[in-house]
């Protein structure tokens, strides 16, 4: 795998920064780091971030240690991103959110912006992420680690979901993301943004029919209790950053910024294996709870999902829009 590290401008200009805020060496020349997120004890990000804390932890000796804070206990992930540009937290593990601070991220977001994973991979992990990397820090002041990993979103109903034809007029609960709204729509079903939170108990009460999430998420919330079926529609890959205060990169030496970068990079590779591995077993686990899978033709919905792309590159960035289609090629 390629080795993935913040271009030489993007720590020239961390460099610059500091903040009283940050955290501060003590007298012994230790430091402690906040690290929150808002993904339970048994996640994939939780078991990934403390591998994190443990390399930092080993690789300067016990000089820097990263406490990890699960389950939102630091705030919500603005809540949390905000905190990094200010400084009172470290870091933060931040899924699609991130595009109130970077909006041309909001494309990821779109139902089938990317063709499949590898289509994902060949953009984070290449020219495209290293540019959003620096970009993201002169827009927002926050240094992107590493990206990570999700397994694609998926629908969830209570009948079989095999063509376009299936989804008319469904009404589907989605996240408040105007691209997602917008593109449910354009495919024929009814979108109805609502919290997450309350999602279990409006599908119970048939207040919506269907819902859309990685497995993973479905699964946490119990979803396949009051849903009997899943279609593979992949229409979207999430790709969470590991962020970084700049306040507090700018604090660190050289040496120890490399360590970060070293153990940001192993915690990545160990996130996305463990996301997938829960991915296959999740679905094993449905299955035997008598869930139906149905793999849609997904021509019409990629077709008509695509209806509303050109209106999104527009506000959110046409050049990164066209480098990452350029990509799928």
């Amino acid at each position: 795998m390629r080795r993935h590290g913040i271009p030489g401008l993007l720590l020239g200009a961390a460099l610059a920064l500091g903040s009283a805020s940050a955290p501060a060496a003590a007298a012994d020349g230790t430091m402690t780091m906040k690290l929150g997120h808002v993904m339970g004890g048994e996640n994939s990000w939780h078991k990934a971030s403390l591998l994190f804390a443990d390399i930092v932890e080993k690789k300067t000796a016990g000089r820097i240690k990263v406490q990890v804070f699960p389950n939102s206990q630091l705030g919500d992930e603005r809540d949390m991103a905000e905190g990094a540009q200010m400084g009172t937290v470290d870091m933060v593990i931040i899924g699609g959110i991130m595009g109130n601070f970077y909006k041309p991220i909001q494309l990821f977001e779109i139902p089938y912006f990317f063709k499949d994973i590898k289509h994902v991979r060949k953009v984070i992990y290449g020219p495209i992420g290293e540019k959003i990397k620096q970009d993201v820090f002169e827009k927002s002041g926050l240094v992107s680690l590493e990206f990570w990993e999700r397994c694609p979103r998926v629908l969830s109903s209570n009948k079989p979901v095999n063509t376009i034809d299936d989804i008319q007029g469904l009404k589907l609960r989605t996240p408040e993301i105007p691209a997602t709204v917008a593109a449910w729509k354009a495919m024929g079903a009814n979108p109805t943004p609502m919290p997450w939170a309350e999602v279990y108990t409006a599908l119970q009460q048939k207040i919506i029919d269907a819902q859309e999430n990685p497995l993973a998420t479905i699964a946490s919330a119990k979803v396949e209790e009051v849903q009997t079926h899943i279609a593979l529609t992949n229409h979207v890959f999430g790709t969470p950053q590991h962020i970084m205060s700049g306040k507090t990169w700018a604090k660190l030496s050289p040496a120890d910024r490399k360590i970060i970068k070293e153990a940001a990079k192993e915690a990545r590779e160990y996130q996305n294996k463990l996301a997938w591995e829960d991915d296959a077993k999740t679905k094993a686990a449905f299955e035997k709870k008598g869930i139906v899978f149905t793999e849609p033709d997904l021509k019409g919905f990629q077709e008509r999902a695509q209806t509303i792309h050109a209106g999104f590159a527009k506000k959110y960035g046409q050049d990164l829009y066209d480098q990452v289609q350029a990509a799928a090629r």
